[in-house]
């Protein structure tokens, strides 16, 4: 994807990740792990290729904005919830590990959440 948006518009300066999967709302028991890795794929796993895959061109210019849409959720600790819940919490925990590591390459990164 990253590449088709270089090609018709040149390097990625800002990147906002918003995309998300159906989020069940279930007690615990009721989950399967396919569940979570799916959140985990949607909340982790893929902030980070996007991450990686606009680093180079952001460090060469010494400039780049990576913005997180996350949720409320991980702060309101809500139930029945759990597999949304925790993925959010890893996707905020990324972005804050990423803002330190990424700003003495005057690359900012921000979580918003409703």
């Amino acid at each position: 994807v990253c590449n088709a948006v270089k090609q018709q518009l040149g390097e990625i300066d800002i990147l906002v990740i918003n995309a998300t999967p159906d989020q069940p709302q279930m007690p615990i028991e009721e989950y399967t792990w396919r569940h979570y890795e799916t959140m985990i794929d949607f909340f982790i796993k893929s902030p980070y290729l996007l991450t990686r895959q606009v680093l180079p061109a952001m460090k060469a210019k010494r400039w780049g904005r990576i913005v997180n849409i996350s949720s409320e959720v991980f702060q309101r600790a809500v139930g029945n919830f759990s597999a949304y819940v925790s993925a959010k919490g890893g996707q905020n925990g990324f972005t804050r590990s990423m803002a330190t590591e990424l700003a003495v390459d005057g690359i900012t990164l921000n979580v918003t959440a409703a």
